[in-house]
């Protein structure tokens, strides 16, 4: 499967790969002003995520794409519940449609 390897400073960090939608993002936490790495993805029944990385003024980070055949486990594995997705999207299709945004 097709993944991402990254590496924070040339230290392994984590190898993950979801099959619908992988996110490697770089947030800024609002309080402290911190940044940290987060990869979170997707598969058809569940979101992943893996826990945040800190980094520090400097780090380098580096990210590759490739085959590969054992990922880091995610941290959070969290179901999917399609019927509420559902409910959730109905709910706003009608006040966007109420606002003549749809």
């Amino acid at each position: 499967m097709i993944g991402f390897k990254i590496w924070i400073n040339d230290e392994e960090v984590v190898f993950v790969a979801a099959t619908k939608t992988p996110i490697v993002l770089i947030e800024q936490n609002e309080s402290s002003g911190e940044y940290a790495l987060t990869v979170t993805g997707s598969n058809k029944r569940s979101f992943l995520h893996w826990n945040e990385r800190p980094l520090k003024n400097g780090d380098q980070i580096k990210i590759k794409v490739e085959n590969m055949d054992k990922t880091t486990p995610p941290d959070l594995i969290r179901s999917i519940d399609m019927q509420t997705m559902k409910e959730s999207y109905e709910i706003l299709k009608k006040e966007l449609t109420e606002k003549n945004l749809l």
